[in-house]
């Protein structure tokens, strides 16, 4: 790698004093990507990125086969048992349950790995389950299932359940409840294409990891599904280029044949505003999508409603740790960068949920930190009063929708959660 690396620290040195600020790619030199350095090889010019990579692949591999593997082991040791096998497992293979006193957070523990989560969080797990897996169920199955699925995005986000802060963390953000409201009250939306149990809104709602999400509602991962059900949905993808490029890509797909159908697509997607060199964001604001924008989205130039970074608010990706009470500077914080929102519809889903000037004001105005100022402090009561930890099913403030789970056509959601 030694004329690769002479390569870097040359470059590096005729554009030293060029930063003066974050600029556009065609000011700043920096943000140009690595493959514009080459280095001659005898089989030809390759970029330095691809030589990198090349570099650091066999280690990464290595990396991820030792969290794979110790991920299978663990879910193998939890999961492979019934429901008889579960009220004999012993100490030894048990999981504990310890609920914090009023709204306070609880801890779940297997062996001498303990987890901490929130008090909020408890009652939506235990409610999701309990949804879609038939009303009266084995405590012992919750509890290892839980477990499963909590160590499995502790371990995949990088978090350590003895630090508070983001640590990373915000990769597991999610839109603000205001937003979920509106979209599910004025454009019907009724599922996400990436969610988890942690931080989805909905009942029903597609994630990464279906082995462990799937009886928390998970209906697989998006990316596996050939013929995704006629329905209005959000979208809010992991941010990174090629999650994001592969999602744009199958989203033109299922628009493409949903249009040919005439069936009512339509998607609500909120990306990082990250300029047109993310090829992503060039999809979905070039000529290919352009049939499937509605009239504010119609211009070339603003393929996309902009929210500003530092004025609007996301919900924290470690929420789950710990109650923010009814405090929502806890709960929420100030996106540093712009979020772009691109509608996407077909001709039948934007005649059954029409998306105008009036509705894209709306939306913007749902993710400003005033809104969230003003309601989360009601909507944590109601959630969690005081002294009552788990609400109960049947009680109206706490369930939007009847939990009804063979009627796709009106899924359930969850109150806020």
């Amino acid at each position: 790698m030694t004329k690769e690396v002479d390569a870097l620290e040359q470059w590096l040195q005729v554009n030293a004093g060029d930063w003066t600020g974050r600029k556009s790619t065609t000011e700043c030199k920096y943000r140009k990507k690595l493959d514009e350095l080459v280095v001659q090889q005898p089989d030809g010019t390759v970029g330095l990125s691809i030589r990198f990579r090349t570099a650091a692949e066999e280690m990464a591999v290595q990396v991820l086969k030792k969290v794979s593997d110790l991920a299978e082991a663990l879910a193998q040791q939890l999961q492979d048992f019934t429901s008889d096998a579960a009220t004999s497992a012993t100490s030894a293979t048990s999981v504990a349950l310890a609920l914090g006193p009023g709204r306070e957070a609880g801890k779940i523990r297997f062996q001498e790995d303990e987890i901490p989560i929130s008090g909020m969080h408890m009652v939506k797990l235990r409610q999701l389950y309990e949804v879609h897996n038939g009303g009266q169920v084995s405590e012992e199955a919750f509890r290892h299932r839980m477990y499963c699925m909590l160590r499995r995005y502790v371990t995949f986000i990088g978090l350590d359940p003895a630090q508070q802060g983001s640590q990373g963390g915000n990769m597991h953000a999610a839109a603000p409840e205001s937003v979920f409201a509106w979209l599910r009250d004025h454009m019907g939306v009724t599922c996400e294409l990436f969610a988890s149990p942690l931080n989805c809104y909905f009942a029903q709602y597609y994630s990464a990891f279906p082995d462990v999400d799937a009886f928390f509602g998970s209906r697989g991962s998006f990316f596996d599904v050939d013929d995704l059900p006629e329905g209005s949905y959000e979208v809010g993808p992991p941010y990174t280029e090629e999650v994001m490029e592969l999602m744009a890509r199958k989203l033109l797909r299922h628009l493409q044949s949903s249009e040919a159908q005439r069936r009512a697509l339509s998607f609500v997607v909120f990306v990082p505003h990250w300029g047109d060199d993310c090829t992503a964001l060039s999809l979905m604001g070039g000529g290919d999508f352009e049939a499937f924008r509605p009239s504010p989205c119609k211009s070339s130039e603003s393929p996309y409603l902009l929210a500003r970074g530092r004025e609007h608010h996301y919900i924290s990706g470690v929420q789950f740790f710990h109650d923010s009470g009814a405090d929502a500077r806890r709960r929420y914080y100030d996106v540093p960068h712009g979020t772009r929102i691109y509608v996407l519809q077909t001709s039948s889903g934007a005649s059954k949920w029409p998306f105008d000037e009036a509705a894209a004001r709306a939306l913007l105005d749902k993710l400003s930190p005033a809104e969230q100022q003003k309601s989360w402090a009601a909507r944590w009561n109601v959630l969690m009063p005081c002294g009552n930890v788990r609400p109960p099913l049947t009680n109206p403030l706490a369930i939007l929708f009847t939990l009804n789970p063979g009627c796709s056509s009106q899924p359930y959601a969850l109150l806020f959660l």
